[in-house]
């Protein structure tokens, strides 16, 4: 799997069903691991964890009490090595799907860490306003593509943002490049600076900074709703809980139905600065660029 001031203006969207804010806190924050600099977290079917460091071009696999359990990568273009490494899709249950964006490329692995494919990301010509100046001075990154975000569906389809242009890109079940979604030629559906995505089995939800919004989509890239649009400035990730989406800013946690009402605003301690965030039962899990913590939802 990129809200803070803009959440004073947030009865724009369909609030009909909101409860008070203070009805649904956070409480008993425990630290469970550290890393370098985490960017990503995610969950799986049996309730691991994974973290993606990229300060050590690493996935780390816990255990929800934090007991580390697998350790993948390291520096390098190699099989099984990441060059900034950005998010990581595990919910497939027998493999993990990672975003390997130094490097221009997906990487699968089965849950024994045998490299089972890797999928280039095509590369872009130019630079689109707001691409971060770091990538810049990259003069290798131009010759393939930035995957950020990634997402498999249930029915097998793999989405990934390429941020350079600021698209999805689609491969289909048998891995073969489908589609671009969200281009700019793509009038209402077209994204702008797209930061996080999750795949259900009907719908495709984008996370975009640049819109302020989440962007639903059909797989097939057909544009079903903008959701929140204009108000949603310091996104930073999103993840499903069943019918409900969670949206993670720096300073707080908002859940919202499939169709954009806003169901709860949950503030996060105020020494945390959250990245990420993965939603278990009555349980969140929420990381920071430097540690991850599980916290009990109260009153949801």
């Amino acid at each position: 799997m990129k809200i803070l001031g803009a959440l004073v203006v947030l009865m724009a969207v369909p609030v009909a069903q909101a409860q008070d804010e203070a009805a649904v806190t956070l409480a008993g924050y425990e630290t469970l691991a550290s890393f370098q600099e985490a960017v990503s977290l995610a969950l799986d079917a049996r309730g691991r964890l994974y973290v993606v460091d990229r300060g050590r071009e690493q996935v780390v696999q816990l255990d929800p009490d934090g007991t580390e359990r697998i350790r993948l990568g390291g520096p390098g273009g190699g099989d099984g090595e990441f060059d900034e490494p950005l998010d990581i899709d595990p919910r497939a249950g027998l493999t993990w799907l990672v975003a390997d964006a130094g490097n221009g490329r997906l990487q699968r692995f089965s849950q024994t860490l045998l490299l089972l494919e890797t999928l280039a990301v095509p590369h872009t010509a130019h630079f689109e306003p707001g691409t971060p100046s770091r990538l810049e001075a990259r003069e290798d990154v131009l010759r393939h593509g930035w995957p950020v975000a990634v997402s498999q569906s249930p029915t097998g389809e793999t989405f990934a943002i390429e941020a350079f242009l600021g698209v999805v890109l689609k491969w289909d079940r048998s891995r073969r490049m489908e589609r671009v979604i969200g281009g700019f030629d793509q009038g209402a559906a077209a994204l702008a600076t797209p930061v996080d995505l999750v795949a259900d089995t009907d719908h495709l939800y984008v996370a975009d900074a640049g819109l302020q919004a989440i962007v639903v989509y059909d797989l097939f890239g057909g544009h079903v709703r903008t959701m929140a649009q204009g108000l949603l400035a310091d996104v930073t990730a999103i993840a499903l809980d069943g019918s409900r989406l969670w949206v993670v800013s720096p300073s707080r946690l908002l859940v919202m139905d499939a169709r954009g009402g806003l169901l709860h605003t949950i503030a996060v301690r105020k020494d945390l600065s959250l990245v990420d965030a993965a939603i278990s039962d009555a349980t969140v899990f929420v990381l920071t660029p430097t540690t991850l913590l599980r916290a009990q939802v109260v009153g949801l």
